[in-house]
């Protein structure tokens, strides 16, 4: 009759006892016997002993590792995050350079120069035009001169509750009055002011001027506005000097002087409107 396994375990203690009393040789031969059947008998008790310390302790399993594919696409995030960052923090550095420049530059009073984002560029018929962020409730109105740091932009054409269009200095349009200034502060040529027109073709602005006895004007002079018609743009820059050409037909008496914007007024990503301080407009 085959034993239990109720009855297997006296009998393997019971043989344990007997292996203890025995010489080393017998004893380790007589000992694996009940150690077998100890193992028979409480074979049953593990399983249920297990599944109790799972239950308390939890499922224990192997950390699973990042794919490779997701550390790569987790590092791409991560970098195009930082290069967003990075020129986020430029552009406030810029705007912060570009306020500044203006005050010294402009030395206004009872005028606050207004920092806006440009949310459009338009150029129909030969008129550019952007539009900003700020309108009315800023306290924008037409007619307000709009500067990219010391550079002149144009003028607010129109103005909404929170955007407004400016009418950019490069279109055909009224001549503008400026006055030559030397890059160089200890240059001590003294250039008067004449007017200068947009020409589209040429994407310059233009003026005839006397060489007689040599030309007071270098390549490389500043343009800055001196005209009556903007007073809240007084010494902006216009452009520079980029060519002196002599006149085809009067090469000796006359030549053609070619003043470039220094900036891209259509790809600007914002420009400062001067604006009255509240309760002076």
């Amino acid at each position: 009759m085959p034993l239990s396994r109720q009855s297997l375990l006296p009998l393997a203690i019971a043989l344990l006892i007997v292996s203890s009393l025995l010489p080393a040789g017998p004893a380790r031969w007589v000992s694996k016997v009940p150690v077998d059947m100890l193992g028979m008998a409480l074979n049953p008790v593990r399983r249920p002993l297990h599944q109790l310390s799972v239950s308390i302790r939890g499922e224990q399993k192997e950390p699973r590792e990042r794919p490779a594919e997701g550390l790569a696409a987790e590092n791409d995030r991560l970098r195009v995050m930082l290069e967003r960052k990075s020129i986020e923090l430029a552009r406030a550095q810029q705007v912060i350079a570009d306020l500044r420049g203006l005050r010294k530059q402009l030395h206004l009073t009872g005028f606050n120069p207004l920092e806006a984002d440009t949310v459009a560029a338009r150029y129909e018929s030969g008129h550019p035009t952007i539009t900003l962020n700020i309108g009315k409730a800023d306290n924008v109105a037409e007619g307000q001169v709009v500067a990219s740091g010391v550079d002149l932009v144009g003028r607010v054409a129109r103005a909404q509750m929170m955007s407004c269009e400016v009418r950019l200095i490069t279109e055909p349009g009224p001549p503008l009055q400026v006055r030559l200034v030397p890059r160089d502060l200890g240059d001590p040529r003294r250039i008067g002011a004449l007017l200068v027109r947009y020409d589209v073709r040429r994407a310059a602005f233009i003026a005839e001027v006397s060489v007689i006895g040599g030309s007071a004007v270098k390549v490389g002079d500043d343009a800055m506005l001196d005209d009556p018609q903007w007073p809240t743009g007084q010494g902006l820059v216009v452009g520079t000097v980029t060519a002196l050409t002599p006149l085809p037909d009067d090469p000796s008496r006359r030549a053609t002087l070619v003043i470039q914007p220094r900036k891209d007024l259509l790809r600007l990503h914002g420009a400062i409107v001067i604006v009255p301080n509240e309760g002076e407009n």
